[in-house]
């Protein structure tokens, strides 16, 4: 495969304002010489003393402040020029002192201009302690921008190095290092994406939701690498970035590590396929090598959760989850029914050394390990998260009470019962019931069976299978009493999330509580979601995708009601609220 191009060089000497093109550029042991070296401070956080890097809540950004898409900055005579119409032009790092009453004017009372420390091994003001340098393939941007049915400027992701190169094979590059021109680089770490990213730089309005597109379509909210920096060196556009020949695998652990960095089980990868098996008429079985299973990327595996996969080129919009079925030292296995889904079939066209991307583990509806029995109750192939969960219970030696109960039309339909017969014959107090229905609709249990024989063993229910299955079999449990802690099931679904923006219901202003930290704020509906008014008064609340899918920001609301934006949706039944997309429609307290 032809090696990545680079096509052009941008540095950002003022975090969160435009960039300036480099047609040659040195790369020094801490990445471009100046970039993000300057910031806009809000005063909702302090600064780390000596330059060093800070959180970026506590800088000015396009989501609360969309006016610096106005500012323009260039450099003359080796010092930096800002301007806005309409105010006066700012002049750093020269003679003078950037003017604070001027600073002021243009970014906001509160604001003022810093500098990181100078210095080998000090950071600029990166979005993450180790963002050395951000590369982006164009290519990949052009394949988002044909998802989204509009144009994407690359400019948007705010990366260091653009090259081209195939859609999405940045994701193989992770671990590896490469030559560039006269430097060598390492990526280390796929790039997450926040809201800042939907925001026009031309006009400074929101206006394509790209975090929730990229998770609508592409099943991840990612794009772009950042790469860290082993020799420095000269670059320029048209130099390649060519993998080094017999170079170690690069340590990813203090990639991983990075207290900012998203959950290692999310970040997509290109994963090579092993092998691949026939189970039963129109079923197969794929294992797949997980390039990150030596970092950890398994290590959090649960019996009962899923992988999103892509093998369809990364075209957007044809992503599916499936379960995990099996796993080895090596990577992960999925059994896959065929059906009349782009998906399914383009599962069952896979061969031995085929790539696609893949990401996970993901899910909750994994096997418990408290003392209550287990019953598993499938349909199909609903069995999969369910070999899974029998080989972690073999591997224990699990000592509770465990019933299969799986239904399948005959022998031709039936997957993995190979696997269930030995994992049940592994355990001390396990049995397996096999429902063969073709010609036989006698032999199909019944739904309130299935919950009787669950409620009077006190046992977890797991269920799995068809929807109409799975509704019956859940709903006979509650009938029967058992409540909804004792039954597990999750159901999968490409998200259709709403990507659009929508304007608040009311404007405010709204009196906003956070009880824990004490701090009392005024909202309207120019301070955005909640999420962006906590961060305005220097509160960082653990939030990943700003998009109202991954739940990472769920938050307590104790008084009031939030509406979510986008959604008819109130606080949900158990009181909480996703801040990232959620604003007041009275006064509230949320336990932050």
């Amino acid at each position: 495969m032809t090696a990545p191009v680079l096509e052009r060089i941008v540095t950002y000497p003022v975090k969160g304002l435009s960039g300036l093109d480099r047609s040659v550029a040195v790369i020094d042991g801490r990445g471009l010489p100046d970039d993000r070296r300057w910031a806009i401070t809000t005063g909702a956080l302090p600064l780390n003393p000596k330059g060093a890097w800070t959180p970026c809540q506590a800088f000015q950004r396009l989501t609360i402040l969309p006016t610096l898409t106005e500012v323009e900055v260039t450099e003359e005579r080796g010092s930096l020029t800002l301007r806005r119409a309409g105010m006066d032009t700012i002049i750093m790092p020269g003679a003078t002192k950037p003017d604070g009453d001027q600073v002021k004017a243009m970014f906001g009372p509160t604001a003022r201009l810093v500098k990181a420390a100078a210095g080998r091994f000090e950071t600029g003001y990166w979005d993450h302690a180790d963002a050395e340098l951000s590369i982006i393939n164009l290519n990949t941007v052009e394949v988002i921008a044909r998802a989204v049915g509009r144009p994407v400027d690359p400019g948007r992701f705010r990366g260091n190095l653009y090259v081209r190169a195939p859609a999405w094979s940045e994701f193989g590059w992770l671990g590896r290092s490469f030559s560039l021109g006269d430097a060598q680089l390492a990526v280390m770490r796929p790039i997450d994406r926040c809201r800042a990213t939907s925001v026009d730089s031309a006009t400074g309005k929101s206006d394509i939701n790209i975090p929730a597109e990229l998770m609508r379509r592409f099943g991840h909210m990612f794009c772009g690498v950042y790469a860290t920096v082993l020799k420095g060196g000269k670059i320029e556009p048209g130099d390649r970035l060519a993998p080094l020949v017999d170079a170690a695998p690069v340590d990813l652990r203090p990639a991983i590590g990075q207290p900012t960095a998203p959950d290692l089980a999310s970040w997509p990868r290109v994963a090579r396929v092993r092998e691949v098996l026939h189970e039963a008429d129109d079923i197969r079985s794929v294992w797949l090598d997980d390039p990150l299973v030596a970092s950890g990327s398994l290590n959090s595996f649960r019996a009962g959760q899923h992988l999103r996969i892509d093998a369809f080129g990364g075209k957007g919009g044809v992503w599916r989850a499936y379960s995990i079925s099996g796993r080895d030292r090596g990577g992960v296995r999925i059994t896959v029914k065929r059906g009349k889904g782009a998906g399914s079939r383009a599962i069952h066209n896979l061969q031995a050394g085929d790539e696609l991307l893949m990401s996970g583990p993901f899910g909750t509806a994994v096997l418990g390990h408290d003392s209550h029995p287990v019953l598993l109750a499938s349909a199909g192939i609903g069995v999969t998260p369910h070999v899974a969960m029998l080989r972690e219970l073999a591997a224990l030696r699990d000592s509770r009470r465990v019933d299969v109960i799986h239904v399948a039309r005959s022998e031709c339909d039936l997957a993995l019962w190979g696997d269930i017969v030995a994992c049940v014959d592994a355990l001390p107090d396990a049995r397996a019931t096999l429902c063969l229905t073709k010609g036989k609709p006698d032999l199909r249990p019944a739904a309130d069976e299935i919950a009787s024989h669950a409620e009077q063993s006190n046992a977890v229910l797991y269920v799995c299978g068809p929807a109409g299955f799975m509704q019956a079999v859940c709903a006979a449990a509650r009938h029967a009493g058992i409540t909804d802690d004792r039954i597990v099931t999750e159901t999968f679904a490409t998200p259709d999330v709403d990507t659009s923006f929508r304007d608040p219901p009311l404007p405010g202003p709204f009196a906003v509580r956070f009880r824990r930290s004490g701090i009392d704020a005024t909202w309207t509906a120019a301070d955005g979601t909640l999420l962006d008014l906590a961060e305005q008064h220097g509160l960082t609340p653990a939030a990943h995708c700003r998009a109202g899918i991954c739940g990472t920001c769920r938050q307590k609301v104790t008084v009031g009601r939030t509406a979510l934006l986008g959604s008819p949706a109130h606080v949900d039944s158990d009181g909480t609220t996703l801040l990232c997309c959620s604003v007041p429609e009275e006064d509230i307290i949320i336990e932050l």
